[in-house]
């Protein structure tokens, strides 16, 4: 599995290389085509309703809005345009440099496995950790429960409290 998901990532990013731009622009072009065309098929499907049924004012404004939001997609893109030639722009570059450094994958398996082995020292201690107190019997015959003083609680909260802080240092350095 990991050598398939390493050969659709390359050919993603070849993929990406040449087709980011059209695809974004074709990306636009079908919502506003598709906020357009619904609102046509919303606006004039109205007519399959009785007449003085309230559906066919729902149909009627919604037909009316879906045009407005066309309008304020096409609105927004003309005025974010340099925005998205920019964003193009540097989608086209992150692929060239992926593309070019492809030791650049090591780094989240490395991670992973750093974080899962934290992750399991952490299971291990927090059952040490929860075992501490005094054992009393519970409802059932086979269960019973641990009785916690305060320090035990304080101890527990502290070691929730590593267990967030640590995984969000070993992401930090990511």
């Amino acid at each position: 599995m990991a050598g398939i998901s390493a050969v659709l990532g390359f050919a993603y990013l070849a993929l990406l290389r040449f087709f980011a731009k059209p695809i974004l622009y074709i990306s636009f072009v079908t919502i506003i085509c598709t906020f357009i065309g619904g609102g046509f098929y919303v606006f004039f499907s109205h007519k399959y309703y009785n007449l003085g049924d309230h559906t066919i004012e729902v149909m009627k404004g919604m037909g009316v809005l879906l045009w407005i939001l066309a309008g304020l997609m096409l609105l927004t893109i003309c005025c974010c345009w340099s925005r998205i030639k920019l964003g193009a722009a540097i989608t086209q570059a992150a692929s060239d440099f992926v593309g070019a450094t492809p030791s650049i994958f090591v780094v989240p398996m490395t991670f992973f496995l750093v974080i899962l082995a934290w992750f399991v020292f952490w299971i291990v201690s927090a059952v040490y950790v929860y075992s501490v107190g005094t054992a009393v019997p519970g409802t059932t015959p086979i269960f019973s429960e641990i009785k916690w003083n305060n320090t035990t609680r304080y101890v527990w909260i502290y070691h929730l409290f590593g267990f967030f802080w640590i995984s969000a240092f070993i992401i930090g350095c990511a």
